[in-house]
């Protein structure tokens, strides 16, 4: 990104505030691991652990009150954590890149409206002047070169790194695949698409019918950005129900080292 902007003034002060909400979030996370082993959290937390079974445990009416606290919280995150795990790869990757949020926001509606029979001509003529306005705002404040390259490093990423079981069955034909692959990718998307300017999409939009903005599913970027999404939010609900069993634990964890 920062070689981008720096060819640039129009780049930079485009991307500045971006670079900027990148840059410290990563100094966040930097600063919180190393607090945590500055200041042996770990181990304060096993410690403090241990005194609370042992005080638990030196009372019967306790023990037969509290004694499935740890341990249930123990268990639930073994629930919890291949579950914050893949909906944290997805953010911090797919939803990263430009392209992917703008095209999943804007044209996914539109393309599920078009499946409609209520749909009407008048609709589809009122959608397609909103998706203008949007892609008119969208491409005033993006660089492709930037958002291809992050494409290329973070599903190289992505593929890469995450256990095959955290990855949407669509989407496992891309597990392990090289750089060289995702670069060509790329280009398909980026270059050859209706997407690759505001000119081609303002082209496409159009002259596009019902049918054509359905036939998008078909193309590369929307059999990855639609699986992944899918994914993502199939999983929401038991990412916050999950979350919302945690507090209730916790909160009853607090009650007993208060």
């Amino acid at each position: 990104m920062k070689k981008n902007m720096n060819l640039s003034t129009e780049i930079r002060l485009m991307y500045s505030a971006k670079a900027n909400l990148i840059a410290n979030g990563w100094k966040k996370w930097i600063g919180e691991n190393k607090g945590i082993v500055d200041c042996d959290v770990i181990n304060m937390k096993i410690k403090e652990e241990n005194e609370v079974l042992n005080w638990i445990n030196a009372d019967p009416v306790r023990k037969n009150k509290y004694e499935n606290i740890l341990p249930e919280i123990k268990s639930f995150y073994k629930t919890y954590t291949p579950i914050i795990k893949k909906q944290t790869y997805f953010y911090e990757t797919f939803h990263a890149i430009e392209l992917f949020r703008f095209a999943y926001q804007n044209f996914i509606p539109v393309m599920k409206s078009c499946k409609s029979e209520n749909f009407s001509a008048n609709d589809f003529l009122e959608a397609k002047l909103k998706l203008k306005e949007k892609s008119t705002g969208f491409y005033t404040k993006y660089h492709k070169p930037i958002d291809k390259e992050i494409f290329v490093e973070l599903l190289y990423y992505y593929f890469n790194t995450l256990e095959p079981e955290y990855i949407s069955e669509d989407l496992k034909r891309f597990i392990n695949i090289p750089k060289e692959n995702l670069a060509t990718m790329a280009d398909e998307i980026y270059e050859n698409s209706p997407f690759a300017d505001i000119v081609s999409l303002n082209k496409f939009i159009d002259k596009a019918s019902k049918s054509d903005f359905l036939k998008l599913q078909k193309s590369l970027l929307f059999q990855m950005l639609i699986p992944a999404y899918d994914y993502y939010y199939a999983n929401m609900n038991l990412m916050i129900s999950s979350e919302d069993h945690l507090d209730l634990l916790y909160r009853e964890y607090v009650k007993v080292i208060m």
